[in-house]
């Protein structure tokens, strides 16, 4: 009989036990719940946004629920893609939008974001040399928009995270940038279908990474470096 009891006791311990791990795993699985819940983005990157949206004359048209009174990533803001846990921009994604306006200087403040998916619209004005105060960018894709002025050398900053640059098919003008020969992992540059001017940096050829270099239709001088195959 001792034994019996003594092999209850023990039993009931055990659930006891079990019971306590099981309400400590629900307690942290909703203090989790709750940090999400109460994750709102990062304020530079939400006014970096709001402020891009107020520089169109068409936000209706690509940006119809930014709004200022609710969060990017807990309410959805159309062509934007957050971070896992909803505190930074991680792509936008405004791929032929019919978007009209101009770059403000601000739209480099994100922090994580992947992709500037930016591509086919009608975005005016010089490129901010601010974008590359973005450590994570790993595509900035520009092409086919009406930007002028010229590339900005901060570009060469990138040195690591950059894999894709798409500038082509603007109205970019001076010369090409040395500085983006610091593009250590650059996969693809194309600058093609612009209005710059002066020689092809020797440098570009000497890119491990780069296998599409795109530089047609310019108005570029010089010979085509040996390095690239001149």
């Amino acid at each position: 009989a001792s034994r019996f009891i003594n092999t209850c006791h023990y039993k009931k311990q055990k659930v006891k036990k079990n019971n306590m791990y099981y309400i400590f795993f629900i307690f942290i699985l909703a203090l989790i719940c709750i940090h999400h819940t109460n994750a709102v983005m990062v304020a530079a990157e939400k006014a970096a946004l709001l402020e891009f949206r107020a520089t169109s004359t068409n936000p209706s048209v690509w940006a119809s629920n930014w709004d200022p009174d609710t969060d990017p990533c807990d309410d959805g803001w159309v062509n934007i893609v957050c971070t896992a846990d909803g505190v930074h921009v991680f792509d936008i994604n405004l791929f032929y939008k019919k978007a009209e306006g101009w770059l403000p200087d601000s739209m480099g403040v994100f922090q994580q974001i992947r992709y500037m998916q930016l591509t086919g619209n009608k975005l005016t004005g010089t490129i901010p040399s601010s974008l590359a105060d973005m450590p994570t960018c790993q595509g900035i894709f520009l092409n086919g928009n009406q930007l002028t002025g010229p590339i900005p050398t901060s570009f060469g900053s990138f040195t690591s995270s950059m894999r894709l640059m798409r500038l082509q098919g603007n109205q970019l003008t001076g010369s090409i940038p040395t500085e983006l020969c610091n593009l250590e992992r650059i996969q693809e540059l194309a600058l093609n279908n612009n209005q710059l001017t002066g020689p092809i940096p020797s440098c570009l050829g000497s890119k491990t990474y780069l296998s599409h270099l795109y530089l047609n239709d310019n108005q570029l001088t010089g010979e085509i470096p040996a390095s690239l195959g001149g």
